[in-house]
């Protein structure tokens, strides 16, 4: 597993909570795209397939 950019935490602390990308870009004075593009990343450096996969994955590891 890649090294997590705290930004990523971040956005993965927020998807723990159930927030929508809009919101987290909201939240974090991002853009849309942006939020997308660091999901992708964490999708990628987690082996995952869905926020709800990251968010057990983010808990099991403990990661949050």
């Amino acid at each position: 597993m890649l090294k997590l950019s705290d930004q990523e935490i971040t956005i993965i602390k927020y998807l723990c909570n159930g927030l929508t990308a809009k919101q987290i870009a909201s939240k974090m004075y991002l853009s849309i795209h942006c939020v997308h593009y660091h999901k992708k990343q964490i999708f990628i450096k987690l082996d995952a397939k869905s926020s709800a996969e990251v968010v057990s994955i983010a808990k099991s590891k403990s990661i949050i």
